[in-house]
């Protein structure tokens, strides 16, 4: 399934790209989508792939109560996972359900977070 989906030339991958893994970012394919919509939240492994492994990155609003996020992200405020990011996020949600997500990568601290 992965050469024949490696052979389409236009392609968009829900959630997570099949063959990535979504908290390494390692890929075990050659599937290279144009557009990955990821459902919720940005997983850690789209935050640490390489690009082409993604396309252009869009996150969808599903339901989930930021404050879910809040309780569960609590301890890992970080570059990562910036609080100040994810109510930019839940503020944008209420004008459109489905926003285009920015990786930032920080070279000097070795570190990947998104905005939107």
């Amino acid at each position: 399934m992965f050469k024949f989906l490696s052979n389409i030339k236009i392609l968009l991958s829900l959630n997570i790209p099949s063959g990535l893994d979504a908290t390494t970012g390692r890929n075990y394919s050659s599937i290279n989508p144009i557009a990955t919509l990821t459902l919720g939240f940005v997983k850690q492994g789209l935050l640490i792939t390489e690009r082409k492994n993604i396309g252009e990155l869009f996150i969808a609003d599903i339901g989930i109560p930021i404050k879910v996020y809040w309780n569960i992200l609590s301890d890992q405020w970080n570059l990562t996972y910036k609080k100040d990011s994810l109510e930019t996020l839940y503020s944008a949600f209420k004008n459109n359900p489905i926003q285009k997500v920015k990786i930032v990568k920080n070279k000097v601290l070795k570190k990947s977070y998104w905005t939107i």
